[in-house]
């Protein structure tokens, strides 16, 4: 098994990147076995919502989701080195997961892979645009939203680094442990 954080950081300087974990399963609140102070990421499209366990996301290989909810493409993304999360979507795009990738770290940021480029994760040259987000506890998040479901568990069966040739788009705001403002849930 290969050292993962020097295979993070390494990334950064190669051609390599980890694609993002595709649609993954879901549960209905009232089946999932969550600690009520287990931190997630929250999402809400026309009346349906979604958690993301953060705790699923420490890993290289599940930085970056990509997902459709009510009919909307949404990347979650976190970077466990820095404590940050983004969720981006892309206008104007319905019904098809994006296809965003895990680019490494550098500068103490994630990089994330989009359109054979690697961006930092709080770039605003990243050719996403943020999507509204809540970081909470599971037990306040499943109280607000009894309907909502929550992805627990992430398969990476068939994960792993991929040749992309993608170089580091520079960004002029990007600066060593910047963390991005999360937007406020709705």
């Amino acid at each position: 098994m290969p050292d993962m954080p020097k295979m993070y950081f390494a990334m950064a300087f190669t051609g390599e990147t980890v694609p993002g974990v595709v649609q993954p399963a879901t549960l209905p609140a009232n089946a999932a076995s969550i600690p009520d102070d287990a931190p997630i990421i929250g999402v809400e499209v026309d009346g349906h919502w979604r958690a993301y366990c953060v705790s699923e996301m420490g890993e290289p290989l599940t930085h970056v989701i990509n997902d459709v909810l009510g009919g909307i493409p949404l990347t979650v993304t976190y970077c466990d080195r820095n404590d940050c999360a983004v969720v981006f979507t892309k206008p104007h795009e319905s019904g098809r997961p994006l296809d965003v990738g895990n680019g490494g770290f550098i500068d103490g940021q994630l990089l994330v892979y989009v359109d054979h480029r690697k961006y930092r994760q709080n770039s605003p040259e990243l050719p996403l645009q943020v999507f509204r987000h809540v970081r909470t506890t599971w037990k306040e998040w499943k109280s607000a939203h009894p309907d909502t479901d929550i992805c627990t568990k992430l398969d990476t069966t068939g994960l792993s680094m991929v040749e992309s040739g993608a170089p580091i788009v520079p960004s002029s705001a990007a600066k060593a442990g910047d963390k991005h403002e999360e937007k406020p849930g709705p």
